[in-house]
């Protein structure tokens, strides 16, 4: 009997603590969570309005626009991009860097330079950003394949 009632008063004591939360606040903290999805969604759509949300697959949130593949022609290519010529890290770096010398260098392997991949995006970022499609011209590749 002793142990019924230091739980009944335990349990009071949980109860006047504030803990409960009432239906009242499970339906605000509803309405407030369905809103933010909604409102995070209207963003998503803003940022990319091309690409199709389907309800019945949701993973369509996950799937990432592909960026336009280059259209390059041999016009537009230079002769010194197709003769082979050992250019040196340094000569690389000093033609990438910026004039206060900055230079935006990553790495990746041949995985990561597929067609469609996360170096896709990476460049894509730099092409639409605010103000960065000329930080492209400081960026330099080191590709860690042997």
């Amino acid at each position: 009997s002793s142990s019924s009632s230091s739980s009944s008063s335990s349990r009071s004591k949980f109860l006047d603590s504030g803990f409960v939360v009432g239906q009242k606040e499970v339906t605000r903290i509803l309405i407030l969570f369905l809103g933010l999805t909604a409102s995070c969604l209207v963003l998503y759509k803003t940022a990319y309005p091309l690409q199709r949300l389907e309800v019945n697959n949701l993973t369509s949130l996950l799937a990432t626009p592909s960026p336009p593949s280059p259209n390059l022609n041999s016009s537009e290519i230079s002769p010194e991009t197709t003769t082979k010529r050992k250019i040196s890290f340094k000569e690389i770096l000093e033609n990438a860097s910026t004039k206060n010398n900055t230079v935006i260098i990553t790495t990746l392997n041949q995985a990561w330079a597929e067609p469609n991949s996360l170096f896709d995006l990476f460049l894509e970022s730099f092409r639409i950003g605010q103000g960065t499609q000329q930080l492209l011209k400081h960026v330099v590749v080191v590709c860690l394949d042997p």
